[in-house]
């Protein structure tokens, strides 16, 4: 691509390297067996995969609930506790329907039904998920499991398929298993279940063996990158609604300037993620793709994700907090939840840098104002009125958004 018009053409911005990028290679294509050979196709996202997602957006919602006000460490660490397995059931069913799935596939899209009353209820149950309502939360989780079962042990039964088909019966029936028996069991045994579900997950996603290599070749990437920002948007506009609803609650000059500068840090978050990153996040997933490095895309597919997304719905739930109570300095809890969110916003970014292959320095040099700057909001917070830490926030994200700009120039 040096050297040609194509080549001037892609340096000019970021998303125009990622569409060139993307243009001169395979984009992925629902996964087949041996000796079928398809052909490579854009995959794009469908109404259908919007609409479930606001499935997701129900479990979003119910675990900022437990956020709002003074939280503790113990209900960040529920927040946690509760979220991840949400989440990984999420990103499951995404990759699951980005390799099964497709124009020629509808039945996957239908199959997703089936797992929106399971997510439903972890979302019902999670504000008290690991106390009287853990058994529903459990159930909800083993009935996503189920779903995605169903999918691939008929992707394993097909005929040629390389797939075994103990890899089915062990990441979907036998922790389903292990979930369901978890809602019958009482005290710290329960929460054992669930730490030996999710570590038998997280060890067969880390097992590599040329199946599942071929997977990760096959991955269509500009689909998935529509999937994470259209999750991205619903967590956002979750956050609105959350500044909003505060405003609604607590309706006084103060609390308007409290919201409109937490809409503003919103707003500038939005334009960070949608401008500079999702262009680069299709970019980079192309390129590891190409590379044949699976480890990275896994982890920015899997993992990362979770800290973004995690971070926008904790800083959320302190600018609520902010709005409600704005001449006062903020609680000890919202000071973390705003200055720990906006952290690790930007925390997830310079890790998916890294994970690419970017040199530290470089990263350290971009991304390190955006992680520390939001932490000294922490103690300033204790000692100035609620609407100035918002403020402190706005501003600290605004000067990250001029920083990416600055940047994409000079490499433009």
């Amino acid at each position: 691509m040096t050297g040609s018009g194509t080549g001037r053409w892609a340096r000019a911005c970021p998303a125009r390297r990622a569409e060139a990028a993307t243009s001169e290679a395979p984009t992925g294509r629902a996964w087949l067996g041996p000796g079928e050979q398809p052909e490579a196709q854009h995959r794009r996202v469908d109404w259908f995969e919007l609409f479930f997602d606001l499935g997701f957006a129900a479990v979003v919602g119910s675990l900022a609930s437990g956020l709002r006000g003074d939280p503790g460490p113990g209900a960040f660490g529920a927040f946690l506790v509760l979220s991840f397995p949400a989440w990984w059931a999420w990103v499951h069913l995404t990759v699951t329907v980005n390799l099964l799935g497709g124009p020629e596939r509808p039945w996957v899209q239908l199959v997703l039904l089936a797992a929106m009353p399971p997510l439903a209820l972890m979302a019902a149950a999670e504000p008290k998920g690991l106390g009287a309502n853990a058994w529903a939360y459990a159930f909800g989780a083993a009935g996503v499991r189920l779903v995605l079962f169903a999918l691939w042990w008929h992707a394993a039964t097909r005929e040629g398929s390389p797939l075994r088909r103990s890899r089915p019966v062990l990441q979907g029936l036998v922790t389903a298993g292990l979930w369901a028996l978890s809602a019958a069991v009482p005290g710290a045994a329960r929460f054992a279940l669930w730490g030996a579900a999710m570590l038998l997950e997280v060890v067969l996603l880390h097992v590599r063996t040329p199946v599942s290599e071929r997977l990760y070749e096959s991955l269509a990437v500009e689909h998935l990158v529509e999937r994470f920002g259209g999750l991205v948007v619903i967590v956002l506009g979750e956050s609105v609604l959350t500044v909003v609803g505060a405003l609604q609650r607590h309706f006084t000059w103060s609390s308007a300037l409290a919201a409109l500068l937490a809409l503003a840090t919103v707003t500038l978050l939005a334009f960070a993620f949608f401008v500079w990153g999702t262009s680069r996040a299709l970019l980079r997933l192309t390129q590891a793709q190409q590379a044949g490095n699976s480890r990275a895309v896994r982890d920015t597919v899997v993992y990362l994700p979770f800290l973004l997304i995690s971070a926008i719905t904790m800083m959320a739930a302190g600018l609520g907090t902010a709005v409600t109570a704005p001449g006062h300095p903020l609680a000890s809890g919202a000071r973390w939840a705003v200055g720990a969110g906006i952290s690790g916003f930007y925390l997830a970014r310079s890790g998916t840098s890294l994970r690419h292959g970017e040199p530290v320095p470089v990263v350290l040099r971009r991304a390190a104002p955006g992680v520390v700057l939001p932490l000294v909001l922490i103690p300033l917070g204790a000692v100035v009125p609620a609407w100035v830490s918002v403020a402190g926030a706005a501003l600290v994200v605004g000067v990250m958004d001029l920083v990416s700009q600055g940047l994409s120039q000079r490499r433009g």
